[in-house]
């Protein structure tokens, strides 16, 4: 998820975001349905479980909403046929990785802005087929396009039963406490 959370960091989370589900609880001991559920909305960094492996932990910016036609086209995002706006590129070297990255500021039909980065140009999901999402499921992808385990790959949709918390504000950074920030 870089460059939104990077490797040390820790944040708060809301469990109560879109209500609550047995991933919710310890143990997974909540209820099997869920209660009071609210469903997510784009644009927000949402942890869920892994959808072919429930033990696997999650969290990732969700894109594409039930209905939606989501696309990659020459690393661009389409939604629905439409391009998500994108600034200029600035270039920026990661000091974690030693990568320079191009980044980009992203828009979201519905105002939700955030930062992507792009590694490598051609990459292997810089171009898909259209992805159609189904009815009670989400379509997420990384910050970080190319290097990304996303919906386009492994992931692939997320069932709403999966999605249990709302990634909210980063308070601890590599070893040493920092001034909060908001996740957005």
């Amino acid at each position: 998820m870089l460059p939104t959370l990077q490797r040390g960091q820790r944040f708060f989370a809301s469990k109560v975001a879109y209500g609550y589900t047995r991933y919710s609880f310890p143990f997974d001991s909540g209820p099997i349905r869920g209660m009071f559920r609210t469903p997510p909305k784009r644009g927000d960094v949402i942890i869920f479980r892994f959808p072919s492996d429930p033990e696997i932990v999650y969290i990732m910016r969700l894109i594409g909403i039930p209905g939606d036609r989501v696309q990659m086209q020459s690393g661009i995002l389409y939604l629905n046929g439409v391009a998500a706006p994108r600034t200029m590129p600035t270039l920026e070297t990661y000091a974690e990785t030693g990568e320079t990255a191009a980044r980009y500021q992203e828009t979201l039909p519905g105002g939700s802005q955030y930062t992507i980065i792009n590694t490598v140009e051609n990459s292997r999901g810089d171009d898909t087929d259209e992805f159609m999402v189904p009815p009670g499921h989400y379509f997420v992808l990384g910050d970080n396009r190319d290097n990304s385990a996303d919906s386009r790959f492994e992931v692939g949709f997320v069932p709403f039963e999966n999605i249990y918390a709302k990634a909210n504000l980063i308070f601890f950074e590599h070893g040493k406490y920092i001034w909060p920030k908001w996740i957005n």
